[in-house]
């Protein structure tokens, strides 16, 4: 989410993990089944919501921070699109 827009494709967020899963595999020497891979990408939204944004939101009630409102619209479309809530 920091790093994407909420403009962001499904097509483009599919693109990239399974990058990220290829690049992962090559580094570690280690089989990375792409469907279970999707499945940790799709749960490590549910943990940067809970706890990493949570902090961010507390802080910037005190210190303003010009990049939340893109940040947290793109981590609600990401959501939207990987588990569809």
């Amino acid at each position: 989410c920091f790093v994407l827009t909420p403009d962001t494709t499904k097509a483009e967020i599919d693109y990239f993990v399974e990058f990220h899963r290829q690049e992962l595999q090559q580094a570690s020497g280690y089989e990375i089944n792409s469907i279970d891979y999707m499945q940790g990408f799709r749960y490590s939204l549910g943990d940067l919501t809970i706890n990493r944004m949570a902090l961010y939101i507390m802080a910037h009630t005190f210190r303003h921070y010009g990049f939340m409102e893109r940040v947290f619209k793109t981590l609600r479309h990401l959501i939207r699109l990987e588990v569809g809530i």
